[in-house]
């Protein structure tokens, strides 16, 4: 889920959330929660944890532990990486009970089954954590634009293609100013992006089909004809 919520101790952690679909409260007291479904028993849910019935048990992944746990708030001990493909996987023994592996998401939005329990999943821009998912959703994110030319270093006037795959009812905007693009900035029509100084170019892509939200902004930094800077590490 999106990070605009604040924890116990004031914090925006990551979190989930589970589902009891059933007329019954459920307990979870020992099941285990992970984000490597090849260490499974990473996080054991406290005795006398329970998913109310038709309700909703909201997990902070705060890698906190049961050590910062109070009424209403339940801290995982590992925390989530989006970019890293791992996953979420809910066991209770040899059984698993529900998995998911975790894809990017925009930091203030969330993924989730609509309607509950259900094995569709969209995205919300506005989460609702200990409720129902509700409200507009959405089925994707724009593909992000790929940069023909890395970042780095270089020694003179560069010329850098964006593509997007797939294309189709798809408009890519871009800065070179390092300002994050809007629909207001410049438009990639397929010609080259001609930077002749040090620039750092952003880009994303929008797409027509009102189910598929903007991308994720990708950005490069291009350093053109510097000299007495340190280039031993990387530029992004």
């Amino acid at each position: 889920g999106g990070s605009t919520f604040t924890d116990n101790q004031g914090d925006t952690p990551d979190w989930i959330e589970l589902y009891n679909a059933g007329a019954s409260n459920v307990s979870i007291g020992g099941w285990h929660l992970t984000d490597d479904p090849s260490t499974p028993y990473k996080y054991a849910f406290p005795v006398g944890t329970s998913v109310p019935a038709g309700g909703f048990l909201r997990v902070w992944c705060s890698g906190k532990g049961d050590t910062a746990n109070v009424t209403g708030h339940i801290h995982t001990n590992f925390k989530l990486t989006q970019c890293k493909g791992e996953w979420i996987v809910l066991s209770s023994g040899a059984t698993i009970r529900d998995s998911m592996q975790l894809r990017i998401t925009h930091a203030t939005h969330s993924r989730g089954r609509l309607p509950n329990g259900s094995s569709t999943w969209k995205i919300f821009t506005t989460p609702t954590p200990n409720a129902s998912n509700s409200g507009t959703s959405y089925n994707s994110y724009a593909p992000t634009p790929v940069f023909s030319l890395p970042a780095g270093f270089y020694s003179g006037t560069q010329n850098i293609n964006l593509t997007v795959v797939p294309s189709a009812s798809i408009q890519v905007y871009y800065t070179t100013d390092g300002s994050e693009p809007t629909t207001g900035s410049s438009l990639y029509f397929g010609s080259p992006i001609t930077v002749s100084s040090t620039s750092v170019v952003r880009a994303y892509a929008v797409s027509s089909n009102a189910g598929v939200l903007p991308s994720l902004i990708e950005t490069n930094t291009y350093l053109l004809g510097e000299s007495g800077i340190n280039n031993t590490f990387g530029v992004v």
